[in-house]
């Protein structure tokens, strides 16, 4: 246990030294951009307190393919951090606290105005209604979640943050409990990051800190790379983006890998059993049988209320192709965390 935290450590102090970064070469007034780092560490994963109900409006599933393509296995293997580390993060906390400790440097407000409550807000964007949780003023911190999981994946973040900036957790479209607009015909990264950029361009806050986990680190990275006018750093667990890929035997690795990761999901959703394809999907990318039924309501009631995204998931097309070069020219710091 002592490793663990060890590792722990040196993760939330990479990203108080990224997040450093940003305060020293003033890009909390807008100032110039930084340079990135990255950091290994022990993943730690979504936590939400709310109850296992289920959200309305599913609609018609995309057929499932028993195996994966290259691509798709790619970024879905990339992705799995997203449930592989529930248990641990649930029994020890986030990384991401870390971000509100670089933000605020260990303080808290004494402002007991309204503006510090949480409002769960809506904002049309792309011509699709998106709830998320607002509380805090400051600089502006966004939070996007990754697979099967919405807004209050980030519940334990919210707090500290918004003691001193502004906090907001997105769900992004399909997410949450909302009815959808479509059967799910949009779903894929590209739809979520031009989402995200719309909603940015909403909040009318300039560049903000963009804090993303697995898929949504990924909808965050292709962000970074279309409209880096939009951001001022960058908080990076576990993106799920593998376009960079290019050697054969990687490729391929990676590919036998996602599908022998996601066999018992997709074999579960080809008999219509949604919450058995969350266990066999949760149990997949921990390689460890009964990870799911362990977990507590919160987080159970979360990844089931969120289970009609996993056939949008599993059939979505591949990611934006993300170039190393692309990588190489983002010029906000930028914390790469990776779990072990």
């Amino acid at each position: 246990m002592s490793a663990y935290y060890g590792k722990l450590d040196a993760a939330e102090k990479a990203l108080r030294d990224s997040l450093a970064r940003v305060r020293s070469n003033g890009r909390d007034a807008g100032g110039p951009g930084g340079r990135s780092t990255s950091a290994r560490a022990t993943r730690r994963p979504d936590l939400a307190r709310v109850g296992p109900t289920r959200g309305p409006g599913s609609a018609a599933r995309r057929p499932i393919s028993p195996a994966l393509s290259e691509r798709q296995a790619g970024a879905l293997n990339f992705r799995s951090g997203s449930l592989r580390p529930l248990v641990n993060k649930l029994m020890h906390g986030f990384i991401i606290i870390g971000v509100a400790i670089a933000l605020t440097g260990c303080q808290t407000s004494g402002n007991s105005d309204r503006s510090l409550l949480p409002v769960l807000k809506q904002a049309t964007v792309n011509g699709v209604a998106l709830r998320y949780l607002e509380q805090g003023t400051g600089a502006t911190v966004v939070f996007v979640h990754g697979s099967i999981a919405d807004h209050r994946t980030w519940e334990a973040q919210r707090r500290p943050t918004a003691s001193k900036y502004r906090h907001i957790a997105l769900d992004q479209r399909y997410f949450g409990p909302a009815p959808w607009v479509d059967d799910g015909k949009q779903y894929s990264i590209a739809t979520h990051a031009n989402d995200l950029a719309a909603f940015l361009h909403q909040l009318e806050a300039g560049p903000v800190h963009l804090v993303g986990w697995s898929y949504g680190a990924a909808v965050v990275l292709v962000l970074a790379v279309q409209h880096p006018d939009l951001v001022r750093s960058l908080f990076l667990y576990e993106p799920a983006m593998a376009t960079f890929i290019s050697d054969p035997t990687d490729l391929k690795a990676v590919t036998e890998d996602g599908n022998k990761m996601f066999a018992g999901g997709i074999a579960a959703l080809q008999a219509n059993d949604e919450a058995g394809a969350v266990r066999a999907f949760v149990d997949g990318v921990n390689a460890l049988p009964g990870t799911f039924d362990a977990l507590p309501p919160g987080p159970k009631g979360v990844a089931l209320e969120n289970a009609r995204t996993l056939p949008l998931d599993l059939a979505a097309p591949p990611p934006p192709s993300i170039t190393c070069a692309q990588l190489g020219a983002i010029k906000a710091p930028t914390a790469v965390v990776e779990g072990s």
